[in-house]
């Protein structure tokens, strides 16, 4: 696998120089004739997107180069987790509520039992931080039998200070602007389905089934929802669904990117002004991949004796790693398309800005009498999120005024 990254990092090179060298063409005939050719626009873009399906391989490849297994238990606690995940895997497979299972229990049902698989669980959140950089980005916070989190919301965080004199009079002092904003661990279900056959074939890897079929589907929901989530009592709230402003309490300042169309070099170098220096050294900006192939056309506005230079820096050997203005640039598939008025470019410290809050454990009621012949898995888990921040982030608009 290490020579196929090897081989990946020779060949995005190759193809970066030869997509800088067409834009460098495009970009000259726009500078004399006030457009560009149809020939050449469609060879920029076919391989702009052959580079973001290449960065995308990379990616993948490396994740499954850092994954680490999980060994065998070497100690009386790990004995005792192992003996768990055995009672826990028996009753997914036949039904049975063994007394270690019923350590873990948090109810009842008549169908088999209402349980908590906090290992599972752990899987499915291992699986959404692989899966969706808001996950990694954001400040996750675990509880695990709460139905909320106090979380304290700052709209300011600068709080002022001042030499004095051992004798002087001291006056009071700004602090920050905060309060503590509830965010509820809102429900989030599934019910993957398997043959009743299959469901007791203790050979099938169950565990796997489950942590796969529930990752994909929740943590997919789970990020747009952090993402453009409205307003409401039963789901999480998106940082992109505030309103435009600076009054620091239930706003986030939009800067316009001067295109209806897309992103201009002025214009997101605004959007990186407008972050204050307490929230710049651990800034990301976040852009769907076809965003990004938007991005990689643009050269800086500042003309130096070797030229302009791209705005978009890559890492060859690590697609993950691509800058923008020295900050890195995430590809995020929950970000929106480029359109008019579209929010398709979010730049801040979004450690410091968006909070996830997680219930740890997956809800599992294994039902196999509502259809003949199958085992329906009625799985629950919690989350909920939003923004605990508003001068952390900031948000390009694409229009023009």
């Amino acid at each position: 696998m290490a020579e196929e990254v090897k081989d990946m990092v020779q060949k995005i090179g190759d193809e970066w120089a030869e997509f800088r060298k067409a834009n460098d063409e495009r970009l000259a005939q726009i500078e004399k004739d006030g457009h560009a050719s149809a020939d050449i626009e469609k060879k920029v873009d076919e391989m702009s997107a052959g580079l973001g399906k290449l960065e995308e391989k990379q990616e993948k490849v490396i994740t499954a180069m850092n994954r680490i297994g999980t060994g065998e238990a070497k100690t009386e606690a790990e004995e005792k987790v192992l003996q768990v995940k055995a009672a826990t895997l028996d009753y997914l497979h036949t039904g049975r509520v063994s007394d270690e299972l019923k350590e873990l229990s948090v109810g009842s049902d008549p169908n088999g039992g209402y349980t908590v698989f906090p290992e599972i669980g752990d899987l499915i959140a291992a699986y959404a931080s692989e899966a969706r950089p808001i996950f990694n980005l954001a400040n996750v916070v675990t509880i695990s039998n709460a139905d909320a989190w106090e979380a304290p919301a700052y709209s300011s965080n600068a709080t002022s200070c001042g030499y004095v004199g051992e004798l002087d009079a001291r006056s009071e002092t700004d602090t920050p602007l905060f309060k503590f904003k509830r965010i509820d661990a809102h429900e989030i279900y599934a019910e993957p389905v398997l043959t009743t056959k299959i469901a007791e074939d203790s050979s099938f890897d169950i565990e796997a089934f489950l942590a796969m079929q529930l990752g994909e589907c929740m943590t997919e929901t789970a990020s747009s929802k952090f993402h453009i989530g409205a307003a409401s009592n039963v789901a999480p709230r998106g940082f992109l669904t505030y309103s435009d402003g600076t009054t620091g309490w239930n706003d986030i300042e939009q800067i316009f990117s001067g295109s209806t169309s897309g992103f201009t070099s002025d214009k997101i170098i605004d959007l990186q002004a407008a972050l204050k220096d307490a929230y710049r050294a651990n800034a990301t900006f976040l852009a769907s991949r076809a965003s990004i192939a938007a991005l990689r056309k643009l050269k800086s506005p500042v003309t130096t004796s070797g030229g302009q230079d791209y705005l978009l820096v890559p890492d060859f050997a690590n697609a993950a790693k691509v800058t923008m203005l020295g900050d890195p640039v995430i590809a995020d598939p929950d970000m929106p398309a480029i359109s008019s008025g579209s929010l398709s470019l979010a730049y801040g410290d979004f450690k410091r800005g968006y909070t996830i809050v997680n219930r740890r454990g997956l809800d599992v009621v294994r039902n196999p009498f509502r259809t003949s012949g199958k085992v329906i898995y009625q799985s629950t888990m919690r989350n909920g999120g939003d923004v605990t921040n508003f001068e952390a982030i900031k948000i390009m608009d694409c229009a023009t005024s």
